[in-house]
């Protein structure tokens, strides 16, 4: 298995930290095993990240230190005046969209009410027409039985086509009133 880079680097700072000249020699005898030829190009590479410790910087002159910060103060200035600026108009914005928002959900907020009050109503109306067909039809079973006496047949609603209750529940009430006027009738016999 080759060596990984990091593992001479390793091997050469555990050599150094302990006062030892990281020699190629010295690196393969601490890992125990390697090529020289690897070891070489690792520890160029070692060498060429360990930084001499240099001397600090010599301190500028007082007059030079004091317009440096006279500039960083004005530029610093000048930045947060524009960061404020610009937030200050992020925030207007953000206060436009969120009226915006709000004026859309009251509006939707609005129309949701007034569908479902009219879905209510529609239902309440469908069960009316239920109600009053249901009436008509025992009336008139009722009437046909006594004009033609018991036992003899009398006339029934013809059964609904299919999807008649969605139909009437679409229609306007003056039209849903005349379906079921128009409605076929049907002989049926009575059972006893």
């Amino acid at each position: 298995m080759a060596l990984a880079k990091e593992d001479i680097w390793q091997a050469a700072d555990e050599l150094d930290d302990e006062g030892i000249n990281p020699t190629l020699q010295a690196v393969r005898k601490k890992l125990g095993r390697g090529s020289y030829t690897t070891i070489q190009e690792a520890m160029k590479e070692w060498k060429d990240r360990q930084t001499p410790n240099a001397p600090p910087p010599e301190a500028p002159p007082e007059d030079v230190s004091e317009a440096a910060a006279q500039a960083g103060a004005t530029i610093w200035w000048l930045a947060l005046d524009a960061a404020l600026k610009r937030l200050e108009g992020e925030r207007q914005q953000l206060a436009a969209e969120r009226e915006a928002l709000e004026a859309r959900t009251t509006e939707a907020t609005e129309v949701a009410d007034a569908l479902s009050k009219e879905n209510e109503d529609l239902r309440k109306e469908l069960a009316d027409l239920r109600r009053q067909t249901e009436a008509a039809a025992a009336r008139h079973i009722h009437r046909s039985a006594h004009q033609t006496g018991p036992g003899n047949p009398h006339l029934l609603p013809a059964k609904r086509p299919q999807g008649l209750v969605e139909q009437l529940y679409r229609r306007s009430r003056l039209d849903r009133l005349q379906l079921w006027r128009e409605a076929p009738l049907v002989p049926v016999s009575r059972k006893r």
